[in-house]
C-alpha cells in the first residue's frame, strides 16, 4: 500500500511539473512571438527612415525569434539587399524558393542594387519556378453563375456530386 501511495505521489508531482513546464513554455513562446514583432516594428521604422544597417540589424534579430515566417525571411533579403549584400540576400530567398514560396523580388526596388549579380539571378529564377504549374489541371466543379454566399461545401465520393450551400439564396446547389 505504501508502495503504490509513493508512486501515485511521484505521478502527481511529474504531471504538475509537466503543466508548470508548459504554462513556462507557452509564455516564452508568447514572449518570442511578441520579441520578433517589436523587432520588425524597429526595423520598419529603421527602413522608413532610411537607416539600412539598422533595419539589417533588426531583421537578423526578428529571424533569430521567427525563423519560420516567410514575410520575415524575405524582409531579411531585402534589408541584405539594401546594404549590398548580395551574397545573403540570394541565400534567404533561395530558402525561400526552396520551400515552394514565390516573392516578387525581381520586381522590387529593395532589390535592385544587387539584381546584376549571378546569385541573385538565379535566386530570381528560382522563385520564379515556383509560379509554373505542376501536372495537369483538372476542373472538377465550378460554382454557379448565380448566388454567392457560399457557406459550405460537400463531396459525396460514392455519388461523385458536389453540394454547395448558398446562404443568400437559402438552398444547396448539387
Amino acid at each position: 500500500m505504501c508502495y503504490v501511495r509513493m508512486i501515485l505521489l511521484f505521478a502527481l508531482s511529474f504531471s504538475a511539473s509537466i503543466a508548470r513546464a508548459n504554462t513556462v513554455r507557452a509564455s516564452s513562446d508568447q514572449d518570442v512571438y511578441s520579441l520578433a514583432a517589436e523587432a520588425v516594428g524597429a526595423a520598419t521604422e529603421a527602413y522608413t527612415s532610411g537607416d539600412h544597417a539598422a533595419f539589417r540589424e533588426h531583421m537578423i534579430t526578428a529571424n533569430k525569434y521567427r525563423p519560420d515566417h516567410p514575410t520575415y525571411r524575405y524582409y531579411l533579403a531585402a534589408a541584405h539587399a539594401k546594404n549590398g549584400d548580395a551574397a545573403n540576400a540570394a541565400m534567404v530567398l533561395h530558402e525561400i524558393a526552396r520551400h515552394g514560396l514565390y516573392v516578387p523580388a525581381a520586381d522590387e526596388e529593395d532589390f535592385q542594387s544587387v539584381a546584376s549579380f549571378p546569385d541573385v539571378q538565379a535566386a530570381f529564377s528560382a522563385l520564379a519556378v515556383n509560379l509554373e504549374s505542376r501536372g495537369q489541371i483538372e476542373i472538377a466543379h465550378s460554382f454557379p453563375a448565380h448566388g454567392g454566399l457560399w457557406e459550405g461545401v460537400a463531396w459525396d465520393s460514392a455519388g461523385k456530386r458536389l453540394f454547395l450551400s448558398d446562404l443568400h439564396l437559402s438552398l444547396i446547389h448539387i
